[in-house]
């Protein structure tokens, strides 16, 4: 019929019209589609990562490809500010090898959320000599494609921390100078590296020297990393805390020495997550496990989670005081008598409601068991903190109790290792004086009292019919030592015994026993 219409002439004229039209607009989609690409700009300090129609005028560069260098790295020098665009969400780059190296001025990543990482396989030295950045959120990074890591973060002298506890290292072949120079860090969190296809780890923490914790796990074995492939991997890590301490006469003879066998949490400079305190993590090493240096933070729980930790090499609390006396219970035994405490440390032997009184006497020798609350007295009135240190055990590491011992009847101190709500017939220290609960609670919109951890409260009498609102401290009694009692009567069901580590013991032991009868604690040394 179109034809009939049209004629046969016209009717080729139209057909060839149309696919003349059709391939044109094929032809233009097609040219769109190929000007969408992923491209950076430079311009007066400012490194800008977008994606859409490439721009035809000014410093504008492709991405780079492999281990080759970007076009831009001739900039890097000048560059303070990096920016990812949103659209370069829609990238797909495959290597990120020296895009900021030597962006010695660099302070500022905008928006580096933009950048998908998913088939990159280089990050080779990508943020070499960073010297200014402090910190480089890669948090979002996706590395389950990258073979070569080598030089990522290297001469990032300034970076204070960085998150890379998600990095997927199954793939990765070369770590070789990852972190080295990185002198600001302190802790590295590497527990996800997967080491199963890594064989090249040459200095990669060479020159780290304050890095004091490096966590990893059992996935961390680099037993198949070929000879001569980890030299110098630890080279300048002094403060490092592991197993074995570091020793810088091991490079003394200037010879060229493997270091895998240091990249271990048992024999070796690295340590295994134990636990937590709050959002810091708790590391331990050796055979058995100990914590290094465990330094609690006031009012901060001490949650250990692997039941393999012996103790810790030593320990240690402080706690900013505005007054003079004060409670304490710590998941350590101290040393009364250890000159690095500096307060004095008082059982709670009775309390007299009548005269709104607790009589006290200082302890001049033995051991507070671990667990066990006590008063505490600053040792001069402008003293504006106090700090205490752990005692160590018969197996030299000062052991951790997991609760406070509390006694459950009577008049007594009750410790605390984390904050709780005392209760309304309890007394709590301020300024001095332990005040009732029950007269707070309620008082100006109060719900109670809280009472921090590592502190005590006071339970007394709950026979008696009446209470004072206050009770004071009265030290008119001479000091005594714990450790002066000659007998015990086994006998009495109100006597408790521990260990110097806070360990409930059945029934007496040779040698040291901690004794406590109601609240009065005591070291008895049985022979």
């Amino acid at each position: 019929m179109i034809r009939k219409m049209f004629g046969l002439r016209d009717f080729r004229k139209m057909v060839s019209c149309l696919m003349l039209m059709m391939g044109m607009m094929t032809l233009c989609l097609q040219t769109a589609s190929a000007q969408e690409q992923a491209y950076v700009t430079y311009a007066d300090g400012t490194l800008t990562f977008d994606y859409g129609m490439k721009p035809t005028s000014g410093q504008v560069f492709n991405l780079n490809l492999a281990a080759n260098d970007p076009a831009w790295k001739t900039f890097n020098p000048q560059v303070n500010k990096v920016v990812f665009t949103t659209n370069f969400s829609k990238a797909r780059p495959t290597s990120l090898s020296y895009w900021f190296a030597d962006c010695k001025d660099l302070n500022d990543i905008e928006g580096i959320e933009n950048l998908n990482t998913s088939k990159v396989d280089h990050f080779f030295y990508t943020f070499l000599n960073c010297e200014k950045l402090t910190t480089i959120d890669v948090t979002h990074f996706n590395t389950s494609n990258a073979i070569i890591l080598a030089g990522l973060f290297a001469g990032c002298k300034s970076l204070a921390s960085i998150d890379v506890s998600h990095f997927d290292t199954r793939k990765a072949q070369w770590t070789y100078f990852m972190f080295q120079g990185c002198e600001s860090l302190t802790t590295l969190d590497l527990r996800s590296f997967d080491t199963q296809s890594i064989n090249y780890t040459n200095s990669m923490f060479a020159g780290c020297s304050h890095l004091k914790n490096l966590y990893i796990s059992d996935k961390f074995d680099l037993s198949k990393v070929p000879e001569k492939h980890s030299v110098l991997m630890f080279s300048g890590c002094e403060s490092i805390e592991g197993a074995i301490p570091y020793d810088p006469n091991f490079y003394s003879d200037g010879q060229e020495k493997d270091e895998k066998q240091f990249a271990n949490y048992k024999t070796g400079f690295c340590q295994k997550v134990v636990g937590t305190m709050g959002d810091e993590l708790i590391g331990a090493a050796g055979e058995p496990l100990r914590i290094c240096d465990l330094q609690l933070k006031d009012k901060v729980k001490l949650n250990i989670t692997d039941t393999e930790v012996a103790g810790a090499a030593k320990a240690s609390y402080t706690r900013t005081v505005t007054s003079s006396w004060g409670t304490l219970c710590l998941p350590f035994a101290i040393d009364v008598t250890d000159k690095d405490n500096d307060c004095y440390f008082y059982p709670l032997n009775k309390i007299e409601l009548s005269k709104g009184r607790i009589p006290v006497k200082r302890i001049t020798s033995g051991v507070v068991g671990a667990g066990v609350p006590v008063f505490v007295k600053r040792k001069s009135h402008g003293q504006d903190a106090i700090h205490v240190v752990g005692t160590q055990g018969d197996n030299g590491l000062v052991g951790l109790a997991s609760a406070p011992v509390n006694a459950t009847e009577g008049n007594r101190l009750v410790g605390t290792f984390d904050a709780v709500a005392a209760p309304s017939d309890a007394y709590f220290i301020a300024k001095d004086r332990f005040r009732l609960v029950s007269d707070y609670a309620g008082k100006d919109n109060t719900k109670g009292v809280k009472v921090y951890g590592y502190r005590a409260y006071i339970i007394a009498d709950e026979t008696a019919s009446a209470k004072p609102s206050s009770l004071g401290i009265d030290e008119n009694d001479e000091p005594t030592s714990i450790g002066g009692v000659t007998g015990v009567d086994d006998n009495n069901d109100n006597v408790a015994y521990f260990d110097a580590q806070g360990r409930k013991l059945s029934g007496p032991r040779k040698g040291l026993n901690i004794v406590r009868t109601g609240q009065l604690v005591r070291k008895v040394v049985i022979k």
